[in-house]
């Protein structure tokens, strides 16, 4: 018998019911804002100079390994913002529970619209800061890739127009790549 765990054998995360994904996405989004308004550098706590998720790759990382895309040392996929992929980890379980097609896009297009609004009122408290993966930022893209995936069940699943997506189907079956558009779509 083999003793030896893999990664993916870990991953309890895969086990959640929809609800208890759901609420452990919004559980760890405000988190991860409490944590990024307490402990980044009042009143600059999301800038990228003195954010928690700064500090946190600072004490993981010397300062010579981070990313220096806007001339400031940052870590824009950091430890500790990947917290918030967790949310499309919630969508995915969503989408696969309900089978019915057209109530699926109602649903995923009405709940986008609320997330982008949602976004947009808590950009007061929590500004859309993509450099430091904020949850508003997280919730505003989320907002637009409901959207957009509501559309595109309505094109593919219930109007039929499937030909013209099988070049696509090898990037849609790759998250790595899915992932690579998310972080440069917005």
């Amino acid at each position: 018998m083999n003793n030896s765990l893999k990664i993916e054998d870990k991953t309890y995360l895969r086990h959640l019911k929809l609800k208890s994904a759901l609420w452990l996405s919004g559980i760890i989004l405000f988190l991860y804002w409490s944590v990024m308004w307490h402990f980044g550098g009042y009143p600059h706590a999301f800038n990228l100079q003195r954010n928690a998720a700064l500090k946190f790759a600072l004490f993981i990382f010397p300062e010579e390994n981070l990313w220096r895309g806007f001339g400031v040392p940052f870590d824009p996929e950091g430890l500790f913002s990947t917290l918030n992929i967790i949310a499309g980890y919630a969508i995915g379980k969503l989408i696969q529970s309900n089978n019915n097609q057209t109530g699926k896009v109602l649903y995923l297009s009405g709940i986008g619209v609320l997330f982008l609004i949602a976004a947009q009122i808590w950009d007061a408290y929590f500004p859309v800061n993509k450099g430091i993966w904020t949850s508003g930022f997280v919730i505003y893209s989320t907002g637009w890739e409901l959207i957009i995936l509501g559309v595109l069940i309505l094109i593919i699943e219930i109007a039929g127009f499937k030909k013209w997506i099988c070049f696509f189907e090898a990037f849609g079956k790759n998250p790595s790549f899915s992932g690579w558009i998310r972080i440069r779509s917005i």
